[in-house]
């Protein structure tokens, strides 16, 4: 087999889901199931494409050695699955009585711990394609390996897509979120996020402008997420895949967990693009149909579809 041509960085946790109604204020049960944006996103490409490289960081705890058998389990390479010694894997706990339904817990935990020195550089010569999520430019190490990360896949000519995933609860201040985020905009080719993800004290909230307003800072395309309303997606005209406005409705599905849907898309609209057979308008069907499948079952990872499962089950909508 091949080595993988693509590297995804960021945080694996264990997300913490209730076994009873997750708006409930007294909980006593959860269920275990590994998460955490970037893995998501590679264990997606692994099904929808082929497996990444994924750059994360783990404890030595229990929850470390589940998350490290379940990216083993979805074929993803272990060389840069990091398990630190002596401590502690990153939690989010999925809580619809706080904004946004979720909350993470990275301070002083392994999932922050990373340095650029633990890539080799010749891994880049190899490499295609980099992505990465917004959580760990909210802390260090992990800000600075980031920016790092984000340098030498521009040196060697790699295409960078970024989620921003920007959670107002772990950032200081909604100043340094947005400094950093404008920091990356300027860095990168493709931006895939809601509307949510970008500040409304610097960003419109509309879509449209939303997309048009990310452009200016010199990104190639950006795909802006609507949960149940759909997707729209927008191209420089001197961009490698021409100049395009696109919108989707989005699939009508029974949700049972929306978690990983975001990054099912994400995943799946980095696959579209990278196929090279099929069209930005069939990237942007394609990554809402595997958005919507994933949300059907419980926990992030457990309900992301392969692609031939989401190929077929958009044949069957039409």
């Amino acid at each position: 087999m091949s080595s993988p041509n693509v590297l995804v960085a960021g945080e694996s946790v264990i997300d913490l889901i209730p076994f009873d109604d997750p708006a409930a204020r007294e909980r006593e049960l959860f269920r275990r199931r590994a998460g955490g944006a970037p893995a998501n996103v590679a264990v997606a490409l692994s099904r929808l494409d082929s497996p990444p490289f994924l750059w994360t960081s783990i404890g030595d705890d229990a929850f470390g050695e589940h998350l490290k058998s379940v990216l083993s389990s979805a074929s993803i390479p272990p060389q840069f699955v990091q398990q630190k010694e002596r401590a502690s894997t990153g939690i989010g706990l999925v809580d619809d009585t706080i904004k946004g339904g979720f909350e993470l817990y990275l301070d002083g935990t392994a999932t922050v711990k990373f340095d650029i020195d633990d890539l080799p550089t010749d891994l880049f010569s190899d490499l295609e394609w980099v992505h990465l999520g917004g959580v760990l430019l909210a802390r260090e190490p992990s800000r600075t390996a980031m920016f790092d990360l984000i340098e030498r896949a521009n040196e060697f000519d790699c295409t960078i897509s970024f989620d921003p995933n920007t959670r107002p609860s772990i950032w200081p201040s909604t100043d340094e979120c947005v400094d950093t985020l404008e920091k990356v905009l300027t860095s990168v080719n493709i931006v895939i996020g809601h509307t949510d993800d970008f500040p409304n004290e610097s960003f419109p909230s509309n879509s449209t402008a939303l997309a048009e307003a990310v452009l200016t800072r010199g990104v190639d395309v950006v795909a802006i997420t609507k949960g149940s309303d759909g997707a729209e997606v927008k191209g420089r005209v001197d961009s490698p895949w021409g100049g395009f406005h696109i919108t989707h409705p989005g699939f009508d599905v029974e949700v049972e967990d929306p978690t990983g849907a975001g990054d099912t898309f994400t995943a799946a609209f980095i696959s579209g693009l990278r196929r090279g057979d099929i069209t930005v308008a069939e990237t942007l069907e394609l990554a809402n149909a595997s958005g919507a499948l994933a949300t059907t079952q419980s926990g992030a990872i457990a309900a992301i579809p392969d692609y031939e499962s989401v190929r077929a089950w958009i044949q069957q909508q039409n």
